[in-house]
């Protein structure tokens, strides 16, 4: 008889996530219920093999090593119930506190915590590799949130995917398209674009009353060219993006930052290309 184990491996990502403290414990309270379901799913398989295994020795006569291999089988059983919970590590840059999403949740501070971790294995003697669940949320990260799940069940990982997907994505801002490489290349380039004008209409004037001669009025314009380059480039660092779009807050429960910026944004540029056509009408 030819045996075949199978397992499956299944991970996504989200550039972006805000929402509420509640919101992040419902996360880590809906992935306790995920972990615990296989956990139960595990024993019982491991329960029924206890069984098939003393039921054999039984009907071969050895009723003393039946008990033996039952007593020892039930001591692993204790010792993999008390080893598998799902764990929360909150990391402020120097410390780290791990323990139960119970106990260490109520520690997690939004001002200073920068990185969320949900991690659960299942590992038993016999199996090749343990099922692994594990979510990270990090701040100043290429991805804020990284869902990655292992199993020898590909029904349980694509329930823990569906579910996650569902719970996290409900957080994904409107915005989050702005850490994608081409909303990155949009946001520069419309930054680009506001900081040129801008210059340019504050400093041309300056050129024109002063009646600059060709060659001043080019070495302003290069001057006026390269302070933009600078600026666009200060204002689309890792750094500052993240200052103004925040990749992964927890807010007080109102709009997020990145919200809030956008919308004042929007609000300059509606004013600038209104002040830009009312000079040309007048």
């Amino acid at each position: 008889m030819v045996d075949v184990r199978r397992s499956t491996t299944r991970s996504r990502s989200w550039s972006a996530w805000a929402g509420t403290r509640e919101e992040l414990l419902k996360i880590g309270t809906e992935l306790e219920r995920l972990y615990a379901q296989r956990r139960e799913a595990i024993l019982a398989e491991y329960d029924r093999e206890t069984d098939s295994i003393v039921k054999e020795l039984k009907d071969s006569g050895d009723e003393r090593l039946a008990e033996i291999r039952r007593e020892r089988r039930l001591g692993d059983r204790a010792d993999y119930e008390g080893r598998w919970h799902l764990s929360l590590t909150l990391t402020d840059g120097v410390e780290d506190a791990t323990g139960s999403v119970s106990d260490v949740f109520p520690e997690f501070d939004r001002r200073t915590h920068t990185k969320v971790t949900f991690v659960g294995s299942i590992d038993m003697i016999g199996k090749s590799e343990p099922d692994y669940l594990k979510v990270e949320f990090r701040k100043l990260h290429q991805e804020a949130v990284f869902l990655h799940v292992r199993s020898t069940d590909p029904g349980w990982a694509r329930q823990v995917v569906s579910k996650m997907s569902d719970e996290i994505g409900a957080g994904a801002p409107w915005w989050a398209f702005l850490y994608r490489p081409w909303g990155r290349g949009l946001l520069q380039g419309v930054s680009w674009f506001l900081i040129y004008y801008s210059l340019y209409l504050l400093f041309s004037p300056i050129f024109a009353a002063n009646k600059a001669s060709v060659s001043r009025q080019v070495w302003g314009l290069l001057a006026i060219f390269g302070a933009t380059l600078v600026l666009t480039y200060s204002a689309n660092n890792k750094r500052s993006l993240n200052w103004m779009l925040p990749n992964f807050e927890v807010t007080d429960g109102g709009q997020s930052t990145g919200t809030r910026f956008l919308f004042f944004v929007a609000g300059l540029a509606l004013a600038f290309i209104s002040g830009i056509i009312v000079n040309r009408v007048s």
